[in-house]
């Protein structure tokens, strides 16, 4: 996996967590969660929260066996972040400082125009947030 100090994203390709169409967590995938993990519940990191977010690329979910599981491409980008989550869970990350959301075709990290570039679409990016990091600048007005 990939870590980008200036953003706090550690960015998991989707092909080591996930065959395609899937929402299980491969063997391998699985591994470097726990380690992730263990460096999350050092006792420096152990204050900090966490957001998990899952992407597809555009090819729309066509398999009838992933049809049944994941309508669309928005309950796979979900499913495999909810996944995720439940994993960072049992490797002893506490739940409350953790979050998901699952973000479909639409934030792609690559132009969907190959095979190749389709492949950096289909990932999970984890966010790592202070505590007290404010996720929007303001508060919206409510509407009178």
């Amino acid at each position: 996996f990939e870590y980008d100090p200036a953003t706090g994203v550690s960015r998991f390709n989707g092909d080591l967590l996930f065959s395609s169409g899937s929402d299980e967590i491969r063997s391998e995938g699985a591994q470097v969660l726990r380690e992730f993990a263990k460096i999350m519940n050092q006792p420096e990191a152990s204050q900090l929260h966490i957001l998990v977010v899952g992407h597809t690329d555009s090819q729309p979910v066509v398999q009838p066996s992933t049809k049944a599981r994941h309508e669309t491409n928005w309950e796979l980008s979900a499913h495999r972040a909810t996944r995720v989550v439940r994993a960072l869970a049992v490797d002893g990350i506490s739940e409350p400082r953790l979050g998901l959301a699952g973000y479909n075709q639409y934030q792609p990290a690559a132009p969907n125009s190959s095979d190749s570039s389709r492949q950096l679409n289909r990932r999970v990016e984890i966010y790592i947030l202070a505590p007290n990091a404010q996720i929007a600048a303001r508060p919206i007005e409510s509407a009178r």
